[in-house]
């Protein structure tokens, strides 16, 4: 093995190191007793920003190109000058103006993150302790902590329904049957519970189209108290006498907020992904991720960005069949 070869390898296991403990650093921050907004999202961009400055001592392994995820930096970016005070000079629109700024930057940061872990991370998911450490306490603060779980039943229920992928893919139908059942079981005791849940999430998905509709090319973000709410009316009783409400499907936000265009580009970017790939646990596990994001806010949270992005990298690289290293 030539001397090249040797530090470049040793280069790669040099960035690895250093992202995994990124990972285990964002268990404090992230997933502290308060919640924190701002905190989280400092250590998402600072982060990022020094992976990319160690980058530079490396020798990448492969080299991303994605149209969709350039063309969804490019749409956010015209995203932040437009319906702004460049054209309508006022202090709401300045506010604004500021507020989609920071969009933006929480969305370049989160492409740079998946770039660098695609072009200098290791195939061998072996290699990322501080990964599967950080998404096991995320998963136990959202189970056992209620100061951070609203609601556990859409984690539950995407939970469960990742298994039934699981046992029906790798033909373990008796295991299949017996979850099944006790699901059905669940649901039973728990039905009017889970109906409310729904009936506040109808909703907020409704009044969410109707912003859509009033604003196909986006209202900007709203990073503010109110960030990602929408006010709804009582549906069976489950809001109240009336409430601000999270609209809990990410796709539905990133329409409101940028546009049909932008959705249009995430939706090719996620075919393009999925297009042809063999079926393993972590594509699983991505699939559970996007079946959360359709019935709960997900990605706009950015503890949860730092655990998602890299396993949707990882499963490109793996797809892409990219050298072993």
């Amino acid at each position: 093995m030539s001397n090249s070869i040797r530090e470049g390898r040793l280069r790669s296991a040099l960035f690895t190191s250093i992202l995994n403990i990124y990972f285990l650093i964002s268990i404090p921050i992230c997933w502290s007793t308060f919640r924190w907004d701002m905190k989280q999202g400092l250590y998402f961009v600072f982060g990022t920003f020094f992976l990319f400055a160690v980058s530079l001592f490396c020798t990448s392994n492969r080299q991303l190109k994605n149209i969709w995820l350039g063309l969804l930096v490019l749409v956010s970016l015209i995203s932040v000058f437009s319906n702004n005070f460049f054209f309508t000079p006022t202090t709401k629109t300045f506010i604004n103006f500021s507020l989609m700024c920071e969009g933006f930057i929480y969305i370049l940061c989160g492409v740079l993150l998946y770039k660098l872990i695609y072009e200098f991370g290791k195939k061998d998911l072996r290699w990322y302790p501080g990964l599967w450490i950080a998404l096991a306490i995320w998963l136990c603060r959202k189970l056992y902590f209620p100061n951070f779980a609203v609601s556990i039943w859409s984690i539950l229920g995407v939970l469960t329904i990742g298994t039934f992928i699981y046992l029906f893919y790798y033909k373990r139908f008796f295991l299949f049957f017996m979850v099944g059942l006790a699901s059905i079981l669940a649901i039973q005791k728990y039905w009017y519970h889970i109906w409310l849940k729904l009936s506040t999430r109808i909703c907020a998905w409704t009044e969410a189209l109707r912003l859509i509709r009033e604003n196909p090319l986006g209202t900007g973000f709203e990073n503010s108290i109110n960030a990602n709410t929408v006010f709804v009316r009582p549906l069976s009783g489950a809001c109240g006498i009336g409430n601000r409400v999270f609209i809990s499907n990410d796709f539905l936000s990133i329409t409101k907020d940028l546009g049909i265009i932008a959705t249009f580009v995430v939706v090719m970017f996620l075919l393009h992904l999925f297009r042809d790939i063999k079926i393993d646990k972590l594509v699983i596990a991505c699939i559970m991720i996007l079946i959360l994001s359709c019935v709960k806010t997900t990605w706009y949270f950015t503890r949860n960005a730092i655990l998602f992005i890299p396993l949707f990298s990882l499963m490109e690289m793996r797809k892409n069949g990219a050298e072993q290293t």
